[in-house]
């Protein structure tokens, strides 16, 4: 799992912002557990390139993604806004 997690953590875009113990921000780094991973973006194209990187690591080293198992959410503070879709 540290291959993928180091994958993932290489993902810049939309990264979630946490403060850290030294009161600086910091991006939140992915984890996992057993077979459990925690990734998160604050945008559309941030998770989609997450879930690409999963994707290839499935592939190449020949795991199955439960499909049942993923999910995806929106967590919102302050400002409302409409979450982004692909679809017309």
């Amino acid at each position: 799992m540290d291959i993928l997690l180091t994958a993932l953590d290489q993902v810049n875009e939309d990264p979630v912002l946490i403060l850290g113990p030294d009161h600086q921000l910091r991006k939140l780094q992915p984890g996992c557990f057993a077979d459990d991973l925690l990734a998160a973006a604050t945008g559309s194209k941030g998770l989609q390139q997450l879930a690409d990187v999963v994707s290839a690591f499935c592939v190449v080293f020949g795991f199955d993604i439960k499909v049942a198992k993923l999910r995806a959410f929106l967590l919102q503070w302050g400002h409302e806004q409409d979450l982004e879709t692909d679809q017309q």
